[in-house]
């Protein structure tokens, strides 16, 4: 459990940002177009 805050904390800290930076920008602009398109399909719905 020593490594796991030693080594793999900081270092596996470091590598999830970049690694979520370039994921999120995608994902999030993939939800969008997608949401809109099911939205004006169900007006009944709030």
């Amino acid at each position: 459990v020593a490594w796991d805050e030693s080594a793999a904390g900081e270092r596996r800290t470091r590598v999830s940002i970049w690694e979520i930076e370039p994921v999120a920008a995608p994902f999030f602009i993939c939800p969008p177009p997608f949401f809109r398109s099911k939205r004006p399909r169900q007006p009944g719905m709030p």
